[in-house]
C-alpha cells in the first residue's frame, strides 16, 4: 500500500493520505482527489514512509529526496518553550504571593 504525502508549493508537508480509505472502500484515490492535488503529492511505499519518520510541518528537498525541519522553526520552538516556562514561573510566583497575602 502507498502513502500520498501532500507537499505545498513551499515544500512543506501538509497532509498524509492513505491510498485506500476504509471510509471509501471501493473508490480509488484518483476519484477521491483531483489530479492537480495528487500531482502535488509524493507517493511513497508505506514501509519506507514508516522507516523515514516523516512528520507534518517538515519540508521536502526534492533534489536529495529528504525531509527536514527548517532551522528557524526549531529555534522558534525552543524560544517559545523557554518563554512559556518563564511565564509559568512568574504566574506561579504571583499566585503564591496572592495566597500568602
Amino acid at each position: 500500500m502507498n502513502k500520498y504525502i501532500y507537499i505545498n508549493n513551499l515544500g512543506e508537508v501538509r497532509e498524509f493520505i492513505d491510498e485506500f480509505s476504509p471510509i471509501f472502500p471501493n473508490i480509488p484515490i484518483e476519484e477521491r482527489y483531483s489530479k492537480d492535488f495528487l500531482d502535488d503529492c509524493l507517493i511513497m511505499n508505506e514501509d519506507e514512509f514508516n522507516k523515514r519518520d516523516i512528520s507534518l510541518g517538515m519540508y521536502y528537498n526534492k533534489e536529495e529526496n529528504s525531509f527536514y525541519y527548517p532551522e528557524s522553526s526549531i529555534e522558534n520552538e525552543t524560544e517559545n518553550t523557554e518563554d512559556n516556562n518563564i511565564k509559568e514561573t512568574i504566574d506561579q510566583e504571583v499566585l503564591e504571593k496572592e495566597v500568602i497575602e
